[in-house]
């Protein structure tokens, strides 16, 4: 008896070894998850409280932290890609139009007045972000009065653009930026500063670009807009995948929480059977009893 306690002792306690090395991976799972899922919830807060916003939340929080310690209203720092939306009709082109203009969406406006407060601030402070800032001059604005002619076939045709002091300033800054639509790599072969629908871009003649890190067709990164709503669908919808997967991944613990109880307690049944002095024990005469 002494042996075969041995070895199933031996066995569970493997088998418990196992259990709980998954257990600790789950847990660790289960950490991430929730970590995920406390973060989506506070997108999707700050979301809702700027519904005319399209800008990833952790810019939103900057801008409102400079807001509330300069003294500054929202409407005094926009950044770009709240001033500008892609026409209904022209949706096919928003992730190319996305990747054009990249960072340029994410940079913050600031007026000549206030710039000098807003840098000041920005150098005193870890901010864990790539941040850009635009000062709109106020002989920029000015010049900007004059219209400006955009190319028939480039990608700014294709924007809306939100009323605002800043709006036909941001115009002409953009214009700098703008390339051509084309149908297809024959064409972008020979224009320089073009791109397709796909989001190869061509700048000098010769220089050709894909940001390729990401789906052209990622809403997720996606920051044009004058409504959020598209961005607050897919962050509900996240926030509803992490928690079934959390459901998930805390009923298999309790699983596992069992399954290495029962294996304890038939460790300690065996052991018991183990310490057992069966020389005492007159098995023949029990036996027959039974």
């Amino acid at each position: 008896y002494q042996q075969q306690s041995e070895d199933k002792i031996s066995a569970l306690a493997a088998k418990e070894s196992q259990q709980v090395d998954q257990q600790l991976t789950l847990k660790s799972q289960q950490s991430q998850l929730t970590e995920d899922y406390n973060k989506t919830l506070k997108d999707i807060q700050i979301i809702e409280s700027r519904p005319n916003s399209m800008i990833a939340p952790r810019y939103q929080q900057l801008r409102d932290r400079l807001c509330e310690e300069l003294d500054l209203s929202d409407d005094e720092l926009m950044f770009m890609g709240e001033l500008i939306d892609v026409k209904e009709q022209q949706k096919d082109w928003q992730g190319a139009i996305e990747r054009a203009l990249g960072g340029l969406r994410n940079t913050l406006l600031v007026s000549q007045q206030h710039f000098k407060s807003v840098t000041r601030w920005l150098n005193q402070h870890h901010l864990g972000l790539h941040i850009r800032v635009q000062v709109v001059l106020e002989e920029a604005l000015i010049k900007a009065k004059q219209p400006i002619q955009f190319w028939t076939d480039g990608f700014l045709l294709k924007l809306d653009w939100r009323p605002h002091t800043y709006r036909e300033w941001l115009k002409h800054h953009l214009s700098s930026f703008d390339l051509h639509c084309v149908a297809d790599t024959q064409t972008l072969d020979n224009t320089a500063f073009s791109m397709t629908i796909q989001g190869l871009v061509q700048l000098e003649k010769g220089r050709f670009e894909k940001k390729d890190q990401q789906r052209i067709d990622d809403k997720s990164a996606w920051q044009l807009g004058f409504s959020n709503q598209q961005r607050l669908k897919l962050e509900k919808d996240k926030l509803q995948q992490f928690t079934q997967q959390l459901a998930a991944c805390n009923e298999q613990l309790a699983q596992f929480k069992n399954q290495i109880a029962v294996l304890r307690l038939q460790q300690g049944l065996w052991k018991q059977i183990q310490d057992t002095d069966w020389q005492n024990i007159n098995v023949q005469q029990w036996l027959q009893k039974i």
